[in-house]
């Protein structure tokens, strides 16, 4: 069986996920239509846009108004901020033992992305 007879038999659910990992049938359905083989059939491509994303079921009792008007909080904000916390306090406040050192090696690869460095794209 050739690789276009094998992508074009993909059906939902097709997805194999780690032993011990069993998400929810949402999350599942949700997953499937975003990866489908064949790029038309996957989710957000299939007429209708990111609005099909917004409305798969996994998503359905999201804020998206809340997220796009920037009022929404992070979900584990206090979390992260209790880790920084707590790593600054072990590591006598030296941040450099909390993030990676500066990138300083070859950077022609992203020169396109001005936001990277805050310079004009070339």
């Amino acid at each position: 069986m050739g690789i276009y007879q094998r992508i074009s038999q993909h059906q939902a659910g097709d997805l194999k996920f780690p032993d011990g990992v069993e998400p929810s049938a949402p999350l599942k359905e949700l997953l499937n239509d975003l990866m489908h083989p064949v790029a038309e059939r996957r989710l957000g491509a299939r007429g209708q846009g990111p609005r099909e994303i917004r409305n798969s079921k996994w998503l359905l009792n999201f804020t998206w108004e809340k997220l796009e008007a920037g009022k929404m909080d992070a979900p584990h904000r206090k979390v992260a901020a209790d880790a920084l916390a707590s790593a600054l306090k072990t590591s006598a406040g030296k941040k450099s033992s909390l993030l990676p050192d500066e990138y300083k090696g070859d950077t022609q690869w992203y020169s396109g992305f001005s936001s990277f460095f805050n310079t004009p794209r070339s």
